[in-house]
């Protein structure tokens, strides 16, 4: 079996080299990897950020996922960290896009799925308390920044991780967070679009995208019927005889008991790609 391109999406404040040690992991597995930084994520946070950060929001990052894709060559694999959990499913979901499996690491929710709890909203108060901070770039403090995203490393890394980190959109944040008020809906995706295998790693520890808010993304994910979709239409098989158990899920879901959020390195790469292995021997 040709090995497909494994395309790698970051998060917030991040940016291509962050996947340094999945993309070496895999590359010597044999396997094509291209991670991609979004539009904009080049300057340090010790740096002026670029003014156009401030502009760009979700639906930018997912056009500039959607022209990455054009020049492919050959069938690929998504792989998304937080936010771009978030760019990948939306991008997945679109009638001309499709990916051999979507990978989501600790994944932001999309629209409609209530994510500020008291971590995420401790995480980004000082951001949230700034006026307009959805009409300019925005960036945490390292104390926030090891609170939400780097709880479960030691001090060296998450020094080392903090000082490679860049401005990140508050457009962007706005749009996930506080998703209600946001009228051009940007997160809103229909997961009956993502017609591949979605597998979910996620971190009991992550505070920033808490472990229950990205169950309730799996559950979305997996367009299982409401409970009383699947009553009645349990009592027709009964009432027919031809009751059989009904397999609902097409999402793997993959709790981590001992993970935070920062799966990228917390994870070990293996692990990824041998659920990336295993979706694509699937019928």
């Amino acid at each position: 079996m040709d090995k497909p391109t494994i395309v790698l999406v970051h998060g917030m404040f991040c940016h291509a080299g962050v996947f340094e040690k999945i993309v070496e992991h895999f590359e010597a597995k044999g396997y094509e990897c291209y991670a991609l930084n979004l539009p904009y994520h080049d300057a340090l946070l010790s740096k002026t950020p670029h003014p156009n950060l401030a502009t760009v929001g979700i639906n930018d990052y997912v056009d500039y996922l959607v022209e990455s894709l054009e020049h492919l060559k050959k069938e690929y694999v998504l792989v998304g960290h937080s936010m771009g959990g978030l760019i990948t499913m939306k991008t997945a979901s679109l009638a001309n896009i499709h990916p051999k499996a979507i990978v989501l690491l600790a994944p932001a929710a999309p629209w409609g799925i209530f994510a500020l709890k008291y971590t995420v909203i401790k995480s980004f108060y000082d951001v949230l308390t700034t006026m307009n901070f959805w009409k300019m770039p925005i960036n945490l403090s390292y104390e926030n920044i090891c609170y939400s995203m780097l709880n479960q490393l030691p001090e060296a890394e998450r020094r080392a991780i903090y000082n490679g980190l860049r401005w990140e959109s508050g457009k962007a944040a706005f749009q996930m967070g506080i998703w209600p008020l946001d009228s051009s809906k940007a997160t809103q995706l229909d997961p009956a679009g993502i017609t591949c295998s979605i597998i979910i790693f996620a971190g009991k520890k992550d505070r920033i995208t808490p472990f229950g808010v990205i169950k309730n993304t799996a559950k979305f994910l997996d367009l299982r019927p409401n409970i009383l979709v699947r009553f009645f239409e349990r009592l027709s098989q009964i009432r027919k005889g031809q009751w059989q158990k009904q397999e609902f899920r097409r999402v793997k879901f993959i709790d981590l008991p001992e993970m935070g959020h920062w799966l990228i390195t917390e994870l070990d790469p293996q692990l990824i790609l041998a659920e990336i292995e295993s979706a694509l021997l699937s019928p």
